[in-house]
């Protein structure tokens, strides 16, 4: 190993080390400890003394032990030894130390950093991912890169599209666009009670606004009860029928007001229809390739009830063993946070926590976290598991969808997963046309990644 320069001081969580060579900004260093362990870090400041006199920074990341040809890495707990030799690592112990898989067939190949091949294990899977940043930095490219690198390992992936930014990209590698009202419908029992008064919100203070929530909650208990599996609308209008009338003792007038109102407004919404119209999701999922639901044309409620429904046909497949295990790309994640909640992106870690749990209770499913967008100020995040990506994709503009969408919070792009280095370059997509651009760079946040 190449020899950098000499530790001159050190805490817990940094050391400084002088040296007569130019070492590049989030370079990969280690120095020795007592017997056979050493700590890993990377450079991330200098102060230039003289051109052969330069002192740099170091964040540690690992300490690491030898066994042989063994390396084991945990969390550091002791500080660097001033007067230790510090060296270049070789890109095998990059690799190790950042839990990077050493065969790029047989993991997800996104990129380069430290010298060696950004090979994430497929037990990535098992995790969530959040790819966050302001528009045109690169989170549907990597987004795109990843879904490519799935297809290859024949993982089947749903993008829920509220922007389009799919589309082709999921054609290209051999997978289908599926679009919510036409090549299948959201049955009307999929939908939670809290998501179903939103279908007739416009109502509330009506009596066809307390009719259907009565109607509706009856229905959803007959399915709880395990006497229905599922209802449609003429389902429901006949409970309305009989609960107006009897229940809610509501006039003539009264009742037929009611029930036009209601069949009017969920009639508005062409994807809630009945299970005649179903996709045969197996079949798709059970090819390895993508799905891209097109959700471009959806205004935000209609999306918010599309995820919600669709991930839960999903899941509900998937727990009956009829579908293979399969990752989610969720678009656009803020636009699923329910009206009333705190915005997450504005409340850190804590926030994010918040957010997920807001999306399970409003969803029904725990799913990955979709791209989202970093806070104010377009601040970096400072991580030692932070990945940057110089060579990033220039993403097309996100589209507003006519003023329907709320506003982007700025922010710098993070890319997940967890353990990964500062600082790499993603590789070139196959399939992902010419949405890679120059110089934009990108800031990693370790988030979890899972399957529905």
């Amino acid at each position: 190993m190449l020899s950098l320069g000499i530790v001159l001081s050190a805490t817990y969580d940094t050391f400084k080390f002088r040296s007569a060579l130019r070492v590049l900004s989030d370079s990969f260093v280690v120095t020795p400890l007592n017997g056979n362990a050493f700590l890993f870090g990377r450079v991330t400041g200098a102060k230039t003394e003289s051109p052969t006199n330069i002192t740099y920074e170091v964040s540690v990341l690992r300490r690491g032990e030898t066994h042989g040809s063994e390396i084991t890495f945990f969390a550091p707990r002791e500080t660097a030894v001033p007067g230790a030799e510090v060296y270049e690592p070789s890109p095998e112990v990059v690799a190790r130390a950042l839990g990077f898989d050493t065969d790029p067939a047989k993991s997800l190949h996104v990129g380069r950093a430290g010298g060696v091949d950004v090979c994430l294990r497929p037990d990535i899977l098992l995790r969530h991912i959040f790819v966050g940043g302001t528009t045109g930095s690169g989170k549907s490219y990597f987004a795109s890169v990843l879904m490519e690198e799935l297809a290859k390992l024949q993982v089947p992936a749903v993008a829920m599209d509220s922007q389009a930014d799919y589309l082709e990209h999921a054609e290209a590698l051999g997978g289908a666009v599926v679009c919510p009202g036409v090549d299948y419908a959201v049955p009307l029992s999929s939908l939670t009670t809290e998501e179903a008064v939103q279908v007739v919100a416009a109502l509330e203070g009506t009596p066809g606004y307390d009719l259907f929530a009565f109607s509706f909650a009856a229905l959803q208990k007959e399915i709880d009860m395990g006497r229905k599996k599922a209802f449609t609308l003429t389902d429901l209008l006949k409970q309305m029928e009989q609960d107006g009338m009897h229940d809610l003792r509501l006039t003539g007038y009264e009742f037929r007001a009611a029930m036009s109102r209601v069949e009017a407004s969920i009639r508005r919404h062409r994807f809630l229809g009945t299970m005649g119209r179903n996709l045969d999701w197996a079949a798709l999922l059970k090819t390895g390739k993508p799905v891209a639901v097109d959700c471009s044309s959806l205004d935000l409620l209609q999306f918010q009830l599309v995820v919600g429904a669709t991930l839960r046909e999903l899941q509900r497949l998937r727990l009956a063993g009829k579908i293979p295990q399969f990752v989610t790309f969720l678009d656009e994640a803020h636009l699923l946070v329910p009206f009333d909640r705190r915005d997450p992106v504005q409340a850190g870690d804590q926030g994010m926590r918040a957010h997920r749990a807001a999306l399970r209770d409003m969803h029904g499913a725990d799913h990955p976290e979709p791209a989202g967008h970093r806070p104010e100020n377009n601040q970096p995040v400072q991580h030692a598991g932070d990945l940057r990506h110089r060579a990033g994709p220039a993403g097309s503009p996100a589209r507003h969808q006519g003023g329907r969408y709320p506003g982007h919070a700025a922010g710098h792009t993070e890319i997940p997963p967890r353990d990964i280095p500062p600082v790499g370059d993603v590789r070139d997509g196959q399939a992902c046309g010419s949405g890679k651009g120059e110089g934009v760079e990108n800031e990693a946040l370790e988030k979890a990644w899972g399957e529905v």
